[in-house]
């Protein structure tokens, strides 16, 4: 799995949060039509750096906010997770239509996740909401689907991964994961004229195997 840092530009033209969802759209359909692509989808962080975020379940015990439980989030798009060969356990993927930000807040979260907030039941259909530094009143958002865990860094997060899909919110820094076979050398000039051919000034920085990544941390 090859990794390329795409971090668009500041200014006007990403300004409005759809322009960015559509741009790694486009993107990844084209990375998907070179022959030697497997599969591609792109995030941001990947599963073996990771920050963390507070979190409450809907009609859990209210906790004061410094003692609420954490886990581990990520911003994703549809197809990371069998990218990456991350099982889905129930429910679904994201699809594109997730990423309008017109669309019902969703939430795929990690098994552990599931296991330490409902031990015992099914996570399907259940709202929890995620609160960060400077959000106001975040949205309730529906569990859609539930994948398996993994590791961040070199520890396995008690309470595991939350994710949410591109453009809920947009963000204008992701990485691509593109699953390819032959030479890696290719894909990284295939990929990089795919982006200057959108972006001619735009740099690109990892151009790394996800392997050899984890391997270093």
């Amino acid at each position: 799995i090859l990794t390329m840092e795409i971090n668009l530009p500041p200014g006007e033209r990403y300004e409005e949060p759809a322009r960015a969802v559509q741009f790694f759209r486009d993107l990844t359909e084209r990375i998907r039509q070179l022959p030697q692509v497997e599969s591609v989808s792109a995030g941001n962080p990947l599963p073996y750096v990771g920050w963390n975020v507070a979190y409450e379940a809907e009609q859990s015990a209210p906790v004061p906010a410094e003692q609420r439980p954490r886990a581990m989030d990520a911003i994703v798009m549809p197809g990371y997770f069998p990218t990456l060969r991350i099982p889905l356990l129930e429910g679904r993927d994201f699809s594109e239509r997730d990423g309008d930000p017109t669309s019902s807040p969703v939430i795929v979260v990690s098994q552990a996740f599931a296991r330490a907030t409902w031990p015992g039941e099914s996570a399907l259909g259940r709202r929890v909401r995620l609160f960060r530094r400077g959000s106001g009143d975040p949205p309730w958002r529906e569990v859609v689907g539930v994948v398996g865990d993994t590791r961040a860094s070199t520890f396995a997060p008690e309470r595991g991964w939350v994710y949410l899909p591109q453009g809920q919110p947009a963000f204008t820094e992701l990485v691509l994961v593109i699953r390819f076979t032959g030479d890696q050398a290719a894909v990284v000039r295939d990929v990089r004229q795919l982006v200057w051919e959108v972006e001619p000034a735009l740099p690109l920085h990892w151009n790394r195997l996800l392997a050899d990544l984890v391997a270093e941390r």
